[in-house]
């Protein structure tokens, strides 16, 4: 697809940037991202910092909640203090092939969203970090390694909503999808398709 490919050239020029930034930034938590980008101040990230303490919250919830950072500026200081692509998923058109191997279950669950396989990697829309668990999880699935990328937990929720409408892409069409798209590939992703570990 035309606009995935254009899509993939930006994130791919977007983490070139990121490298660079990171010399300038380092790999800075959050609120001092947002501090040094002038976006708070110091006496702003100290009331954060003594919110997120009371409520439990992650820095990004907060300063997002408490209404001094949009939360695609919130998420995009993530995605440089964790050394992520930022993306806006209105710019995104998942494959159909690549959403059916991940069941709804676990979308859910993980807060996660597969987009595509671009260079042998499977890009995968995140508002975190993914748990290792998780991560070889997909590697397994899809038979590539993992690239997340952070977006806001609005888009998210939307994107898991129209994707994944109940009923839509349960664990035995992401079993027969698996399967399907080993035959593809001659077997060669066996693993791929092998049943996935119980918790």
């Amino acid at each position: 697809m035309r606009q995935n490919a254009n899509l993939m050239h930006a994130l791919r020029q977007q983490l070139s940037d990121i490298n660079v930034k990171r010399d300038e930034f380092g790999r800075l938590p959050l609120l001092d991202v947002l501090v040094k980008q002038g976006q708070l101040s110091r006496e702003q990230k100290q009331e954060v910092e003594d919110y997120c303490t009371r409520t439990g919250i992650s820095e990004r919830d907060a300063v997002v909640q408490m209404k001094l950072v949009a939360a695609d500026l919130a998420a995009q200081a993530l995605a440089l203090q964790l050394g992520r692509s930022f993306v806006d998923l209105e710019d995104m058109l998942p494959e159909d092939s690549v959403l059916d191997m991940l069941p709804r279950n676990l979308v859910k669950k993980h807060s996660v969203l597969p987009l595509f396989i671009d260079d042998d990697r499977l890009l995968l829309a995140c508002v975190d970090e993914p748990e290792p668990r998780l991560d070889e999880e997909l590697r397994l699935r899809y038979g590539v390694p993992v690239r997340p990328v952070i977006v806001t937990t609005r888009a998210l929720q939307q994107a898991i909503a129209k994707y994944y409408a109940p009923g839509m892409r349960d664990e035995a069409a992401a079993q027969a999808a698996m399967a399907a798209a080993s035959a593809s590939k001659g077997g060669s992703a066996k693993s791929a398709a092998r049943e996935p570990r119980k918790a």
